[in-house]
């Protein structure tokens, strides 16, 4: 199914407080009516425990949204979509997003820990990003999963033309579902440590630790 990864800024004058209690409502439920819309998570960006070098800003929150198969010209509304880029300049000052094929939606949880790069040397290496999800999940705790997201270069970037764009973003990502309760200091330090390890097949990284609230859940 097409999943569609969105980042999001606040608006200056806004608090992070104000940000996340306009993307709640009114703009979530708008988002909501999506035609097709299988699931939607909105994730506020508590942290950014590391980032090396030139890395893209972290962004204030991130949009994970499904779209079912069978729907003609899946994330295409043109009743909602009108609605949602209305409201976007009255709580956000960047915006940018792509879409990837999804194999699974994943389960509702509390924290995640994003890690996001690019391919070492420009080398797609999807065994070894396994690899490196299996040991993110385990440094991550028992119950942690791993799910990994891989953009293709060649995907053009979801923007809007009002709202400012981070021209690069990380198209790498292993996003670990880590449960109810918040990561500790030692859990991000050894997550950090594996993801810049010199094996890891992914450069460039940056971490972000979120909180999900879930919007829309898949029926069952």
């Amino acid at each position: 199914m097409l999943k569609r990864i969105t980042y999001l800024w606040r608006r200056g004058d806004l608090a992070v407080d104000e940000f996340r209690a306009h993307w709640r409502a009114p703009h979530g439920p708008i988002a909501a009516k999506y035609r097709g819309l299988v699931a939607y998570n909105q994730n506020d960006v508590m942290a950014r425990p590391w980032a090396v070098e030139g890395a893209c800003s972290a962004p204030d929150g991130v949009v994970e949204l499904w779209f079912a198969d069978e729907v003609p010209e899946p994330g295409v509304d043109h009743v909602v979509g009108p609605q949602l880029m209305q409201d976007e300049p009255n709580f956000m000052s960047g915006f940018t997003g792509y879409e990837l094929q999804s194999d699974s939606i994943s389960d509702p949880t509390t924290w995640k820990i994003w890690v996001r790069g690019r391919w070492r040397n420009g080398v797609c290496d999807d065994a070894a990003l396994e690899r490196l999800a299996s040991r993110l999940g385990s440094a991550a705790g028992p119950r942690a999963i791993a799910q990994t997201n891989v953009v293709d270069p060649e995907t053009e970037l979801f923007t809007r033309d009002y709202l400012d764009v981070q021209s690069d973003p990380p198209r790498v990502l292993v996003i670990v579902d880590v449960g109810d309760n918040e990561p500790s200091p030692v859990v991000l330090d050894e997550i950090e440590r594996i993801a810049r390890g010199v094996d890891a097949p992914i450069v460039g990284t940056d971490g972000l630790v979120t909180r999900e609230a879930r919007v829309v859940s898949p029926e069952l």
